[in-house]
């Protein structure tokens, strides 16, 4: 099964911090596969992968009340997937332990509809994540 990042949603440390709108796991770490649909291309990634990566790589769209992270920032990180599929009831979560290894520049601007941005890498510190399905 493939999974699409697009429109998930981080909380670190029990704070919601914002919708994920890209996510990468280092070429040296998985093999990853792009899905190509009308609209665009993005990169999927199988279950297999998620559960062996040490780095993930985010771009997080902020949530207005959320803080930017911050290089050595610690703790449990969830990623809650949008259903994969729409007709379906299970929705899909990622959990793991982690702290911030590059933390990037906050750019963009509340009053666009990109609205405010951050990329970042987390390095796991749990030896597999946690694939939840409810």
């Amino acid at each position: 099964m493939a999974i699409d990042f697009l429109g998930a949603t981080l909380t670190f440390g029990g704070s919601s911090v914002g919708t994920v709108v890209g996510f990468a796991i280092p070429a040296n770490q998985v093999k990853k596969r792009e899905d190509t649909g009308l609209l665009d291309t993005r990169e999927v990634f199988s279950k297999m992968a998620m559960s062996v990566a040490q780095q993930f790589n985010y771009t997080i769209r902020l949530n207005p009340e959320a803080r930017p992270v911050k290089k050595g920032d610690s703790g449990q990180f969830v990623i809650t997937l949008p259903k994969q599929d729409p007709a379906s009831t299970v929705q899909m979560s990622h959990t793991f332990s982690g702290f911030v290894e590059i933390e990037g520049e906050v750019s963009g601007d509340v009053g666009t509809s990109e609205g405010v941005t951050q990329e970042f890498t987390v390095q796991l510190t749990t030896e597999n994540v946690i694939v939840l399905e409810s």
